[in-house]
């Protein structure tokens, strides 16, 4: 569903406006549905000359503006790039400074329809990273992180079961010594309060050998040691 990139302005303009532009965005959309293309762009250029209104058909957005790039300048810096994380050693990889400034460049290339600009910057930023990395870009939820072959590892959600009805447990558990691993203060920590999730914790520690840690972390907070 089309918004208005700027709520504050709309609330200042009449309803019998605001009607005739969503109207002519409900037409236009219409035709853009049945690849009516020509019908769309007369569409767009009747919001233009008639209401100085500019579209983003990604962002499903409009504006009001003198300029087509002023306009989207306005709401783009309420819709910044934003970095997934991955892993440790593949996210310090890459510099997330340089790929913002070459995304948002391309930003601004797209909208002045300098296109060939775009994707040389596109191609730029997908290759940035070190060690023949590369990333995954997201038009659409404007967000980008490295590419990897296999799905990223699912946060790890513990419920509430052993804690029983009676409130928190408390636990005199030992930190990590040394000469024990992280794995095998988790398993001991699992044993001591949920025996029966023994096997589930080993299962997971296999999954994610590299987040030892944050699984500690975790069991630490769950049985409040």
């Amino acid at each position: 569903k089309w918004k208005c990139a700027d709520e504050e302005f709309i609330q200042n303009m009449s309803q019998e406006e605001c009607k005739s532009i969503g109207f002519l965005i409900e037409r236009r959309e219409r035709s853009r549905s049945r690849r009516d293309y020509a019908v769309s762009d007369q569409m767009r250029e009747e919001l233009k000359e008639k209401h100085n209104v500019y579209l983003d058909d990604k962002m499903k957005l409009w504006w009001i503006s003198s300029s087509e790039e002023q306009g989207s300048e306005r709401w783009r810096n309420h819709s910044l790039w934003r970095q997934i994380p991955t892993t440790t050693e593949n996210d310090a990889c890459v510099d997330p400074e340089t790929v913002d400034n070459l995304l948002q460049k391309r930003d601004k290339a797209r909208q002045k329809k300098d296109f060939e600009t775009a994707d040389a910057l596109f191609e730029e930023a997908r290759t940035c990273p070190d060690n023949n990395l590369c990333l995954l870009i997201n038009d659409d939820s404007r967000t980008w992180r490295i590419w990897t072959e296999k799905p990223l590892p699912k946060p790890i959600i513990w419920n509430d079961e052993e804690k029983g009805k009676g409130g928190d447990v408390e636990s005199s558990d030992p930190p990590p010594k040394k000469g024990k691993s992280i794995a095998d203060s988790c398993i001991s920590l699992v044993a001591a309060h949920a025996p029966s999730k023994v096997e589930e914790i080993r299962q997971i520690l296999k999954e994610f050998p590299d987040r030892e840690e944050q699984i500690f972390e975790k069991l630490q907070q769950k049985y409040k040691y």
